[in-house]
């Protein structure tokens, strides 16, 4: 039985992704949930995978992005987990089949360049 995400956790993503997108839209190529909640088998224990890929290396920029959702964790108690890494990362993953990334391409929902209805 695939799971809804509660209107708790629709709002704790929401949140961030308006963040992102008002501070580092142009720094930004993908955001992907991905990993329980998007296959639909979290349980309410289970945090919330995002992956999130910047169009640059920069340590700090990365180290922004993951801490932008911080304060939306403490007011909503919903865990988001952002993996931030660089467009070139990403693709290396891909390239070498990562396990990882072989799953976030086939449960990954694409919430950057087409936010879905249920946010």
């Amino acid at each position: 039985m695939r799971l809804e995400m509660s209107r708790i956790q629709k709002e704790a993503v929401s949140r961030y992704l308006e963040i992102l997108n008002q501070a580092y839209r142009e720094n930004i190529s993908t955001v992907v949930l991905f990993g329980s909640v998007a296959r639909g088998d979290w349980s309410p224990e289970s945090d919330i995978d995002l992956l999130i890929v910047t169009v640059n290396g920069n340590p700090s920029l990365k180290d922004e992005i993951s801490m932008a959702c911080f304060d939306i964790m403490i007011e909503t108690g919903v865990i988001l987990s952002p993996l931030v890494m660089d467009q070139e990362t990403f693709e290396w993953h891909k390239k070498y089949r990562d396990p990882l990334f072989n799953q976030i391409q086939r449960d990954g929902i694409d919430l950057w360049t087409n936010k879905p209805e249920f946010l």
